[in-house]
């Protein structure tokens, strides 16, 4: 969701933005229809659904009994607004309209966006890159910490000497 909101920002024009950071994330964000159509009725379900598609298999499991415990402590309602919100969310012709240097990360085990969501954003957006992070799911800031930090710390310093070319 995080990377929609900024998909979306990053299109509506010049404002003070210098580069664009997605992780996750895809231009259509559909939502499996387990998942929504589990949600409201059976919410625990949904939660060992949810679970079981955000983490890599290495994952260490303290992580992903936080994640579930963090996805139960939300009310089912914001939760499927939220995904609904992702299901409609779909900007896959607009995204050639986006000028900002992009750094697209996505883990190799990522079953919530697939490696095709980030490889479609890398390949559409004109200035973008693709990092692909292997052993790591879709909460791969999480797994892979430090590995996401030293890419976006590149990426950030790539941009900073561009800038100070101009």
């Amino acid at each position: 969701m995080g990377g929609a909101i900024a998909l979306t920002i990053a299109l509506q024009g010049p404002v003070a933005k210098q580069g664009l950071v997605l992780i996750s994330s895809g231009a259509r964000l559909r939502v499996m229809d387990e998942v929504l159509d589990s949600t409201l009725s059976n919410f625990e379900a949904t939660a060992e659904l949810v679970a079981e598609s955000l983490w890599s298999e290495r994952a260490p499991e303290e992580l992903k009994s936080l994640g579930k415990r963090t996805f139960l402590a939300n009310q089912p309602e914001v939760v499927y607004a939220d995904y609904l919100a992702c299901n409609c969310f779909d900007i896959m012709d607009q995204l050639s309209h986006i000028e900002l240097p992009t750094l697209v990360i996505c883990g190799s085990e990522d079953k919530m966006t697939p490696l095709k969501y980030s490889r479609y954003l890398a390949e559409q957006i004109p200035n973008a890159s693709l990092k692909v992070v292997k052993g790591a799911g879709h909460m791969l800031p999480l797994e892979k910490p430090e590995i996401v930090a030293s890419q976006i710390n590149q990426f950030l310093k790539n941009i900073a000497q561009v800038n100070s070319l101009i």
